[in-house]
């Protein structure tokens, strides 16, 4: 590995927790696509298109299964309103199990932290731990070898050496992916897809300088 010639390095400290990828693209996705096994994507997309609209929600008309390549806001989106879509339709092992994530999810982007919501992190990854198995009794799922559930243990330590988890969340530099590869992209003709890109931003670049200039 690229590391071995640093003998003080330890590379497990160099990986922080990821918001979007680890947790709103990871464990929410999955968690969505067992409960969609568990209660079927036709009755949770009905509960879904049942919601009343409310300023700050998103509103899922046509359901959540229509969702491709859902991005993390559609997921955050989801994960807000899940929990009311799953009353009288899953166990209570199975509704304390998807609590005890999304309180994880939630407490994970605290903004600040002290002891007493640390542990309350370290409490609802036990809730989730301890009703897990109710997703197999289900047949929603029938292995948790996932990288990233594992992942969720370390939160606190990384935490308590790093700050809160906004300080290195890959959301925001996430978003300049659209900025710097998508617009490219769909402005090119999907020929030598690299060198159109280059150029098309360094073209913007020149626009906005001289922009400046005039103004």
């Amino acid at each position: 590995p690229f590391w071995a010639d640093f003998p003080q390095a330890n590379i497990h400290l160099a990986m922080t927790p990821d918001i979007l990828h680890q947790l709103y693209q990871g464990m929410v996705k999955h968690v969505i696509g067992w409960l969609q096994i568990i209660v079927s994507k036709v009755e949770l997309d009905g509960r879904f298109k049942r919601v009343p609209s409310a300023h700050g929600l998103r509103h899922f008309p046509s359901g959540i299964s229509v969702l491709q390549n859902a991005s993390g806001a559609e997921h955050r989106a989801v994960a807000q309103q899940i929990m009311g879509c799953l009353i009288g339709a899953v166990s209570d092992s199975v509704l304390r199990a998807t609590r005890g994530l999304l309180d994880f999810v939630y407490l994970a982007q605290y903004k600040s932290h002290s002891t007493e919501t640390l542990q309350y992190l370290k409490d609802a990854l036990t809730l989730f731990h301890e009703n897990k198995e109710a997703f197999f009794e289900s047949h929603g799922r029938d292995v948790f070898n996932y990288p990233k559930l594992h992942a969720l243990q370390h939160y606190v330590e990384a935490i308590q050496e790093y700050g809160t988890t906004d300080n290195y969340n890959t959301e925001i530099t996430e978003r300049l992916h659209i900025d710097f590869v998508k617009e490219p992209y769909e402005a090119s003709n999907r020929k030598q897809i690299y060198d159109q890109i280059i150029a098309y931003l360094d073209r913007k670049e020149r626009m906005k300088l001289f922009q400046e200039f005039v103004d």
